[in-house]
């Protein structure tokens, strides 16, 4: 089965841990109602930081260490339609730079996630 590339357009958290920069989808953090400067303010409040580190860490592999920044724009992985399986976020300036991610980082295509050859095109695989 092959991993499908998804891509999206919105609000992260990026977070330093102890794998690296780690990049959350702001919905999963936030309450609804909540804004992203809300739950940034919580994490510095000595009476709600524990609660809301607690929320991020969650979603996170590595153990939190640094403050999370908030950002906008396009983010993207790949991921296993019906299974839990997919790679990180990573966070590019604009759709073409995440689409270039998908290609150039996992050699496949931006829009079905199928092996690219050296020349770029997908692999045909012969029927089984």
């Amino acid at each position: 089965m092959t991993m499908i590339p998804e891509y999206r357009y919105g609000g992260w958290f990026v977070v330093e841990t102890s794998e690296g920069g780690e990049v959350i989808p702001d919905d999963v953090i936030l309450g609804k109602g909540e804004k992203p400067e809300d739950v940034l303010a919580m994490f510095f409040n000595p009476k709600t930081a524990r609660g809301t580190q607690e929320r991020f860490e969650e979603f996170l592999q590595g153990k939190p260490e640094g403050e999370p920044e908030w950002h906008h724009g396009w983010g993207c992985r790949l991921s296993m339609p019906g299974y839990m399986d997919c790679t990180d976020w990573v966070l590019g300036e604009n759709q073409e730079e995440v689409r270039d991610y998908i290609v150039d980082t996992f050699e496949c295509d931006p829009d079905t996630g199928k092996a690219l050859d050296e020349d770029g095109k997908v692999v045909q695989l012969p029927p089984a």
